[in-house]
């Protein structure tokens, strides 16, 4: 298994990479190859291979790479040599990677890996530009030049955690991964008879229009994912086949209280 983490510069995507790496064996990084420079506490190999402009443009040039892109003037390429030794590991492969570079290497590989996609959030660009300022970033401008891009793409991702916590945030992406290894079906806070056909159409009517509804919200306890709102719109994502952002939050209250029923057999049956 693969997990993709995008989300904005500064983010705090490869803390929780880390945070997790330390806490299990379980886990394994996948390196990507970029042109920029090393930041303090940066090795080769983890969680970059640092390489200069020609290495990176002679790994191109031969196929070494899945995808590649160019971010804040820097490159990024994910090898397919990492990726094969990695999945031969048997553990659960982690990466940073762009929201271009993610949603590219998802289709690539959808066929052959079994893919989560991570969009990891926060409240606003002044967190993101605290925590830049906090590890040093000297050019903060420019990582938040890309900002209203990568929070665009949000609603392509399969998950969604507002990472204010590293601890909560870290907690969700273990259920999260043990739940898709069980391959654990989602709960619904409402009973069958509650759920709005009408609301059910309208977001099929965006899906055919080529959008994509607003997010569900999901309450996640001990293994329970339970579905607390929009429920129509993940009804309408099965119907159509497609994918539906996940908005993952751990409350314990919410997760253990409703047990729930088939959401899968009801959108098969009723649309």
């Amino acid at each position: 298994m693969l997990v993709i983490f995008s989300g904005c510069s500064g983010v705090g995507k490869n803390t929780v990479i880390n945070n997790l790496l330390s806490k299990s064996d379980d886990y394994k990084l996948l390196p990507t190859y970029t042109t920029r420079d090393k930041r303090p506490g940066e090795r080769d190999g983890f969680p970059y291979f640092f390489i200069n402009d020609e290495q990176f443009l002679e790994k191109i040039a031969k196929g070494d790479f899945y995808e590649h892109e160019l971010v804040h003037n820097h490159y990024y390429g994910t090898s397919r040599q990492l990726l094969a030794d990695g999945l031969a590991s048997g553990k659960t492969l982690m990466k940073d990677i762009d929201v271009n570079g993610a949603l590219n290497l998802s289709e690539i590989l959808k066929n052959d890996v079994r893919i989560i996609t991570l969009f990891l959030y926060v409240e606003s660009a002044d967190i993101l530009v605290e925590r830049l300022t906090g590890r040093g970033e000297k050019d903060i401008a420019l990582r938040l030049e890309r900002y209203n891009h990568e929070m665009s793409k949000q609603k392509l991702y399969s998950y969604l955690i507002n990472n204010n916590s590293l601890e909560n945030t870290s907690k969700l992406i273990d259920e999260l991964v043990k739940f898709e290894k069980s391959e654990g079906k989602l709960v619904s806070a409402l009973e069958e008879n509650d759920i709005s056909e009408n609301a059910v159409k309208e977001a099929l009517e965006i899906y055919a229009r080529g959008e994509n509804p607003e997010p569900v919200k999901v309450s996640v306890c001990d293994g329970v994912f339970c579905i607390t709102e929009g429920v129509e719109r993940f009804v309408a994502s099965l119907v159509c086949g497609k994918t539906i952002a996940k908005d993952l939050t751990l409350d314990e209250s919410a997760a253990k209280t409703f047990t729930g029923f088939d959401i899968y057999g009801y959108a098969k049956k009723s649309f």
